[in-house]
């Protein structure tokens, strides 16, 4: 199940978001790498030793894309201190897990008792991707967009399988993407971002799990 709300967040919220992730340090970020040659997800700084180890990775990535393993290359935000006041850290604690926002996803999904398990910021640059996966037992995935008037040109579009083949979503400015994956998931993917996009694509994503009923 996939649900879309479109510009759930306000322009200048939105705005404002997206302004200061822009701004972030790139020691706050790494990119991250899985191909079915590597036993752990590979972090790679944000400097020129990193580079040199992503344009290694190239060929390996490609060849187990091919071979249908589960792969994917994006940048996203590192773990953050306890008591960060960074844009990423208001935003859970103001949003994700307000009483509103968890009354919001409570209606609109499955899930009775919504506890935040994970959230980051991903930065999809011209190459990366997020390959085909199901994501078994994550509860409710969320994607709040921040892609300036993104096209479907530039790539960078979530495919979800459906009865009759996939359903495409062009990311937007400040929607929000539920995706209820439940015990068996639902098989998904981002398109790579082609060379045409202007900027990179920006979301912050994460998972819901259901939490204690009894409690």
């Amino acid at each position: 199940m996939i649900k879309i709300f479109k510009n759930f967040l306000p322009h200048d919220e939105a705005w404002n978001m997206a302004c200061s992730i822009d701004a972030t340090p790139s020691n706050w970020w790494s990119t991250v790498i899985k191909h079915s040659n590597l036993k752990t997800v590979l972090h790679l700084q944000e400097n020129v030793g990193g580079y040199r180890e992503n344009v290694q990775q190239e060929p390996l990535l490609q060849k187990s894309v091919q071979n249908g393993a589960f792969s994917y290359k994006f940048r996203r935000t590192t773990a953050h201190k306890t008591g960060c006041a960074c844009a990423e850290c208001v935003f859970r604690e103001s949003v994700l897990n307000s009483k509103k926002f968890k009354d919001f996803i409570i209606k609109n999904t499955n899930l009775k008792k919504p506890v935040l398990s994970e959230t980051f910021t991903s930065a999809y640059y011209p190459g990366d991707f997020l390959g085909q996966h199901t994501d078994e037992k994550r509860g409710i995935a969320f994607i709040f967009n921040l892609s300036w008037k993104w096209i479907p040109v530039y790539g960078g579009l979530l495919h979800v399988e459906n009865e009759s083949g996939f359903q495409c979503y062009v990311p937007g400015w400040g929607d929000l993407v539920l995706l209820e994956l439940g015990e068996s998931g639902e098989n998904h993917f981002v398109s790579e971002v082609t060379s045409m996009a202007p900027r990179p694509r920006i979301a912050i994503s994460g998972w819901y799990n259901e939490g204690d009923t009894d409690a």
